[in-house]
């Protein structure tokens, strides 16, 4: 069993194993995420007047990380050496106060070398190490949340498609591209985009996954006012301003928004999501857009 740590503000790593050769071993009383399913009840507070009341909702996935660090004939640093670098990279909050976030990847020895992840976790008991007498080794211990309480494959990119925006040629059975109307459904399928100015046709994906799924994206090139629908489940995202030939607008599975990797100059709305089954995506963006969207979408298990 080896662990991978990951900081996404950075992508720095962190390794743990189960082998005795690691500087930093994984403790046997280690509780791997198996496929137990959460509780939906819970309890939220309405305020004084309002009092608790019980709610569904699932509930976040914790995990903690007991493990030991050794100083051995194996390693190169000193046990203080190696409890300072633990210590650097399991750190809650950079320098403004925001909660750092982690993935961990889970690796197996079993038949088919099973891996998969969690995403986006935040640390919820800081890390602590307690150095033994003899100044070989520690036992330390980390503990996270995930909002996400679902997994992920490690190693799969997810399913990635573009939608464009404007100037469509004609199609048939779908959507029709009108310099009167802009983009159109046929009235078979009975959808008028209305005050759209263009889209580019649909485009349907299959997705497996056992829960609703967030939706990363990036643009690239000029789209005014662009929004991007899942026409399967009615969720959306729209960006309320222009983005350059040079800008790029990035929504990540934690619904971060950037432009050119910073906050955007102006307001964005909605959520992008994805379901098991058939989705299907449209990009529609006002005249003079020619400009397109990636989507990506990676299932849950």
């Amino acid at each position: 069993m080896k662990l991978v740590f990951i900081r996404e503000s950075d992508n720095e790593t962190f390794e743990m194993s189960a082998y005795a050769h690691s500087a930093y071993m994984l403790d046997s009383s280690a509780d791997i995420p198996g496929g137990g399913n959460l509780d939906v009840t819970g309890f939220e507070y309405s305020g004084r007047d309002g009092g608790y009341s019980t709610s569904s909702r699932m509930q976040r996935r914790p995990f903690t990380a007991p493990f030991m660090i050794r100083e051995d004939h194996t390693t190169i640093k000193g046990l203080f050496e190696l409890i300072r670098e633990a210590q650097g990279f399991f750190y809650t909050h950079d320098d403004s106060l925001t909660s750092n976030f982690f993935t961990i990847e889970f690796y197996s020895n079993d038949r088919v070398n099973s891996s998969f992840m969690l995403r986006h976790g935040t640390i919820s008991v800081p890390f602590s190490a307690k150095a033994e007498v003899s100044e070989s080794r520690a036992r330390a211990q980390v503990s996270f949340i995930f909002g996400d309480p679902y997994y992920y494959p490690v190693g799969d990119s997810g399913t990635t498609i573009q939608l464009f925006a404007g100037g469509q040629s004609l199609t048939d059975g779908g959507r029709r591209w009108t310099t009167a109307n802009g983009a159109t459904w046929t009235t078979s399928n009975g959808k008028t985009w209305e005050d759209a100015g263009g889209s580019g046709d649909p485009i349907a994906v299959d997705i497996v996954s056992i829960a609703t799924v967030p939706v990363s994206i990036e643009t690239n090139g000029v789209l005014v006012a662009p929004e991007i629908l899942n026409l399967t489940n009615n969720t959306s995202f729209k960006y309320n301003g222009t983005l350059g030939a040079l800008d790029v607008l990035t929504v990540d599975v934690a619904g971060n928004v950037l432009v050119n990797g910073v906050a955007p100059p102006f307001t964005y709305s909605g959520n992008l999501t994805a379901v098991n089954g058939t989705n299907t995506f449209a990009l529609v963006a006002a005249s003079g857009s020619p400009g397109y969207a990636e989507i990506t979408i990676l299932g849950a298990f």
